[in-house]
């Protein structure tokens, strides 16, 4: 029989996202906070109550509510502090929202719970990559890596390095008018390409951007070419133009 995680995930895996998150939020509603146990006095924590909790945020994320999802991981952690992975939950909905110092922050109080935690180690490193702090996410991500190579949610995270670390190429067109007259300009063509080479030092790269303009696609009418270092993740071209 399956239990309530896989109906969820089968669910959300074929893409019934409303069916899923239907289901996680019946499941978490209809499920006690606490239940009583056969020989013991009063009622005890009841584990599915916090399954249910975690399938409905997750049902919230997967629809892009972060709102929502925040709302209720705060709540959740709020009764919760000592909850390490929820409240890392909830630094990745910062971080979803594009709040990384909130993020930063969250996963600095709950660190001293478990500091050798593989699911904090991971969201730190993601969260240092959001800040541009690309020398931490080179230790975290080495340190993951060494103690967990095979599990998946590492391999995303060495991927997302290395795509980083990558030389990146961007090419834009356009049309122009590049003469005084619409008439005679309206056949204008403008290329605009930038190359930035792999970090350097970490904080920096060699970037170097073309642009030309043409007639027809055919003739060339006016080349441009910036060479500059940059620093990494910023993009903010500086230094030396050649024609």
């Amino acid at each position: 029989m399956l239990d309530a995680d896989d109906l969820y995930y089968a669910l959300n895996e074929s893409e019934q996202l409303d069916k899923a998150h239907q289901f996680a939020k019946n499941y978490s509603e209809q499920t006690p906070y606490q239940v009583g146990v056969y020989g013991l006095p009063g009622k005890e924590p009841n584990d599915d109550w916090m399954e249910g909790q975690t399938l409905l945020v997750q049902s919230l994320v997967a629809l892009n509510d972060l709102p929502a999802a925040q709302k209720k991981l705060e709540t959740l952690s709020s009764t919760a502090p000592a909850n390490q992975n929820l409240r890392i939950a909830l630094a990745s909905v910062y971080l979803a929202r594009d709040l990384p110092r909130k993020a930063e922050q969250e996963l600095k109080a709950v660190e001293s719970l478990a500091p050798r935690s593989l699911i904090l180690e991971r969201a730190q490193a993601e969260t240092a990559m959001d800040l541009q702090e690309w020398r931490q996410m080179e230790l975290l991500t080495d340190d993951v890596i060494a103690r967990s190579p095979e599990d998946v949610p590492s391999q995303e995270l060495e991927r997302q390095r290395k795509v980083h670390n990558m030389y990146e190429l961007r090419i834009s067109s356009n049309r122009t008018l590049s003469s005084n007259s619409p008439v005679s300009g309206n056949k204008d063509y403008g290329v605009e390409t930038l190359l930035y080479s792999p970090p350097i030092a970490d904080n920096w790269r060699v970037l170097v951007a073309a642009t030309t303009t043409m007639r027809n696609l055919k003739k060339v009418k006016a080349s441009t070419v910036l060479c500059a270092l940059v620093e990494s993740g910023l993009h903010v071209m500086s230094g030396l133009r050649l024609k």
